[in-house]
């Protein structure tokens, strides 16, 4: 099985980020959210835990982390 696992390390001070990324012919943009509701959804619906599978991507997709 093919996906995406997503582990950001990033500084404590930023609250936000914001990636475009082309994974295999699709197209990623990913937002990466500092808040108390963590938590990931590709294309507004919730995925568990953070690896993607290529399965559920479309050929644009909007990718919300929040940690």
């Amino acid at each position: 099985l093919y996906g995406i696992k997503l582990c950001p390390a990033i500084p404590k001070e930023w609250k936000h980020l914001e990636i475009e990324k082309d994974y295999r012919g699709y197209h990623l943009h990913i937002e990466i959210n500092r808040n108390k509701n963590k938590g990931l959804t590709v294309n507004g619906k919730h995925v568990e835990g953070n690896y993607i599978l290529e399965s559920i991507l479309k050929k644009n997709n909007n990718i919300v982390l929040s940690i």
